[in-house]
């Protein structure tokens, strides 16, 4: 199994996640609810963690083509997986 290749789409998937969290923030401070230190804490949180996931690409780019062409061509030729009623 390639960690590296997990951890980096792990770290964007945190990084996308504290992105998406400062909407919530902005309206907690519009609406003053006193929550703002929580919205803080985990987007910093998230932070730190997805660039500290994400300082290296993964390397062997051909790899992650076949890998993905390969489990492409798994989900796609399965039956029973897109159920039609």
């Amino acid at each position: 199994m390639n960690y590296k290749m997990i951890s980096y789409n792990i770290g964007r998937i945190l990084l996308v996640e504290a992105a998406l969290l400062v909407l919530p923030a902005i309206i907690s401070i519009i609406y003053n609810d006193g929550v703002l230190l929580s919205f803080a804490v985990t987007i910093a949180a998230l932070t730190a963690t997805g660039l500290l996931a994400t300082r290296k690409k993964p390397g062997n780019r051909s790899c992650r083509t076949v890998y993905y062409t390969n489990l492409a061509h798994s989900v796609i030729s399965r039956p029973g997986i897109i159920h039609t009623s």
